[in-house]
């Protein structure tokens, strides 16, 4: 049965402090039977590798922004800021029930209608996932006790909408992240053709070309899509013969980055969800998720000056 062993996946992190930090003294994954964290990590950088200038896979990273759109802001009253979590729950109600959409803290904003229909694609867009790639919820149990109270309603609804198996590939949310920025990321990085799907302007994508070649990368190309409205977004195709050189995608596109990775079927190498990871690349000291978004530990933020 699939989420039914605990497996504490805290040993991945390099940056103790950080980690505690966020998530207190361990952070508990889901797997359908034991297995040494380490290994299950193995495994997803092998399918990683494995797929880079080869072979379409997508992966997509679900957390509280999808929880959101999907559910309604959740009410976690086991945050340590109480008050602010009940703020941002009524914020959120209110703009619902009078019919202003759903709109996420970082500028991405759905009318109501276009809202409705998006959950229906997504149900769509996950399912084909499955087939094709890989999905990394984040589900856990947090040594702090936060960010664990959307854990039964994200199972129930991959349960109800999915026939879920022991061979779909599900992985811990933080596991993509780990690979581009832990003791592996040379493999992934270094002597890359490296394609980044963002909505950022031309000042930072020159900011994330120049940090990615301190990094190593060979080749850094980008694909422009909106800021804010990344669910409605079609991929230009005829852009997709001069960008078939890339081994790596990167994408960045908020809640939208499901529309994106599903349609770049014709790229031959991962197209991973990254998210904060672009803020990493632009924000060199930059840092969250408990350490597994920052620069290498090689790569020291004064040797960019």
């Amino acid at each position: 049965m699939l989420f039914s062993e605990s497996i504490d996946i805290s040993c991945l992190f390099i940056n103790n402090e950080q980690f505690k930090k966020d998530y207190g003294k361990y952070l508990v994954a889901f797997h359908h039977e034991k297995i040494n964290p380490v290994k299950w990590f193995n495994e997803f950088c092998s399918l990683l590798e494995d797929s880079i200038g080869k072979n379409y896979l997508p992966i997509y990273r679900m957390a509280d922004g999808e929880y959101n759109f999907l559910f309604g802001l959740g009410l976690n009253l086991r945050n340590q800021k109480k008050s602010r979590a009940l703020g941002s729950y009524l914020k959120h109600y209110l703009f619902w029930r009078f019919g202003y959409g759903f709109q996420t803290s970082w500028g991405e904003y759905y009318s109501r209608r276009e809202t409705i229909i998006l959950r229906k694609k997504f149900a769509v867009d996950v399912a084909f996932l499955f087939n094709h790639g890989i999905l990394c919820p984040f589900i856990y149990r947090t040594g702090n006790g936060q960010y664990q109270n959307r854990n039964s309603r994200i199972i129930r609804y991959l349960n109800k909408n999915f026939s879920l198996r022991v061979e779909n590939r599900i992985f811990p949310f933080h596991f993509p992240l780990l690979a581009l920025t832990s003791n592996r990321w040379k493999k992934f990085l270094v002597g890359r053709k490296v394609l980044v799907v963002t909505g950022l302007n031309n000042e930072k994508e020159n900011t994330i070309r120049d940090t990615m070649s301190m990094l190593g990368v060979l080749e850094v190309g980008f694909l422009r899509i909106s800021t804010n409205k990344a669910m409605l977004d079609r991929v230009n195709l005829e852009e997709s013969q001069s960008l078939s050189k890339f081994e790596l995608a990167l994408v960045g596109a908020g809640i939208g980055s499901l529309n994106i990775l599903t349609q770049m079927t014709w790229f031959r190498g991962p197209v991973i969800d990254v998210g904060g990871f672009m803020n990493c690349l632009v924000d060199r000291d930059f840092m969250y998720h408990g350490g597994a978004v920052k620069l290498p530990l090689e790569i020291q933020p004064d040797k960019f000056v």
